[in-house]
């Protein structure tokens, strides 16, 4: 039987906080490994050489939304056959 680990956060922070948590993230998908930890829990996450990425922005009124997703298994990589366009990031 496979064992399920789950980690979830959910906090507000202030930017420059934020950008310390993503700069943590870009290390850490460097160094091969994501470590996840709170008072109550961790788990660790080996990365694979390759990713599913996905990017989801929403605006509605006031209210905005930005919503980053990346996926990999432990076993195999994903195919490469992908005709997904690039995207731009920038301010």
């Amino acid at each position: 039987m496979m064992s399920k680990q789950k980690f979830t956060y959910d906090s507000i922070q202030d930017v420059n906080s934020v950008k310390r948590y993503l700069k943590s993230l870009i290390r850490s998908i460097d160094e091969g490994k994501i470590t996840l930890t709170s008072e109550d829990d961790s788990i660790d996450l080996k990365i694979r050489n390759l990713l599913h990425f996905s990017i989801e922005a929403r605006k509605k009124g006031r209210k905005n939304r930005l919503t980053l997703e990346m996926r990999w298994t432990d076993k195999k990589e994903f195919p490469i056959e992908d005709d997904s366009k690039p995207v731009k990031i920038s301010s």
